[in-house]
């Protein structure tokens, strides 16, 4: 079962399996089983707000089949606009999440780390996107993602309206094919 933040972590909406959601998710949060307190934490940041987050500590619990663990991950990932992965000292015992940042990479979602400790020492290919370092960094980022959101929704009803209209002038040309 996944988990998907409304408002806040008290209303989540639960649903039966990621595949019985329809609309876009804002944001896939990639962590190790052992830090998902951390994780409930971002994902309370990014909901407050007025983001989706996709959070599989219901989603992946008690799901031994390793071929359902990478169906559920693969569709929630398909339906995220971005990931953000949070790293600990313990994220590099992780499989899922490597592959969840590589699958997210396949897909050209928006990607970015969360580590607060700088004792970590990240692997290189983690600084190609951004490393949001604290608190006040996620809000940035949540604003980031927020802004992007907005913009892309007014870019897809433009293309709405133009398709609209272009269709509507196809139409116009067609009846007056007709006419002459």
């Amino acid at each position: 079962m996944g988990k998907f933040f409304a408002s806040s972590m008290q209303e989540a909406r639960v649903r039966a399996s990621v595949d019985d959601v329809d609309e876009r998710i804002d944001v896939f949060v990639s962590h190790k089983s052992d830090d998902k307190d951390e994780a409930e934490a971002v994902a309370t940041c990014i909901v407050s707000y007025g983001l989706t987050v996709w959070l599989d500590t219901i989603d992946i619990m008690g799901v031994s089949d390793d071929k359902e663990m990478v169906r559920r991950i693969e569709a929630a990932i398909s339906r995220a606009s971005s990931l953000i992965a949070v790293i600990t000292r313990v994220t590099n015992e992780s499989w899922w999440v490597p592959f969840e940042i590589g699958l997210a990479y396949e897909k050209e979602k928006q990607l970015a780390s969360y580590c607060e400790n700088p004792q970590i020492a990240l692997p290189s290919f983690l600084w190609s996107w951004p490393l949001v370092q604290d608190h006040d960094g996620l809000h940035k980022w949540c604003q980031h993602i927020k802004v992007t959101k907005a913009r892309v929704l007014i870019e897809a009803a433009k293309a709405r309206v133009d398709r609209r209209q272009r269709y509507r002038d196809s139409l116009f040309e067609i009846r007056n094919v007709l006419r002459r």
